[in-house]
């Protein structure tokens, strides 16, 4: 069960979702193959669907904020940074969403069951919506040309599957 929600804790809670996501994204963009914000991993990503899970929907504006002020402080155009702001926080109250949706999942990944519903729901489908936001972005801004918008989106889409695959589990 998730802890009781007022105000200040949801307020303490998206800024620490916020430092947590910004913090992840300044070690993820150092590995970044496609201008200076698609990554093959991208650890935020987990620590955005392990906060979902843990506190709900509610924690969105922390992801958001993460999210803008790690891409903001980059040398990509603003435009990525607020698309970039919007797909993420997007993408985990999806992977959230879906996997309460799926019958008696448990977030503390003990079962098999629990860990093919992250690796399939989280993992699988809920970076498709960052993937397309977030290569809108790019495509809008001009850092990716339109031939090279599917090999930017399935590094983007890969990038966060595993972000979520690898760190969700361990917070």
């Amino acid at each position: 069960a998730r802890a009781r929600s007022t105000p200040r804790t949801d307020l303490a809670w998206g800024a620490g979702v916020a430092v947590a996501y910004f913090l992840a994204a300044k070690l993820g963009l150092l590995l970044a193959t496609v201008g200076v914000t698609v990554t093959l991993v991208w650890p935020p990503s987990g620590v955005a669907v392990a906060a979902m899970l843990l506190r709900g929907p509610r924690v969105w504006p922390g992801v958001a904020l993460g999210a803008f002020l790690a891409n903001v402080t980059t040398d990509a155009p603003t435009a990525v940074a607020i698309f970039t702001a919007v797909g993420n926080p997007l993408e985990a109250v999806v992977a959230a969403l879906l996997l309460r949706r799926v019958r008696d999942f448990r977030a503390s990944l003990e079962r098999v069951r629990d860990v093919i519903a992250l690796t399939l729901v989280g993992a699988g489908i809920a970076p498709i919506a960052g993937a397309t936001i977030g290569v809108a972005g790019l495509l809008y801004a001009g850092v990716v040309e339109a031939s090279g918008a599917i090999a930017a989106w399935f590094t983007w889409w890969g990038g966060d599957a595993l972000g979520i695959l690898l760190v969700a589990p361990l917070i």
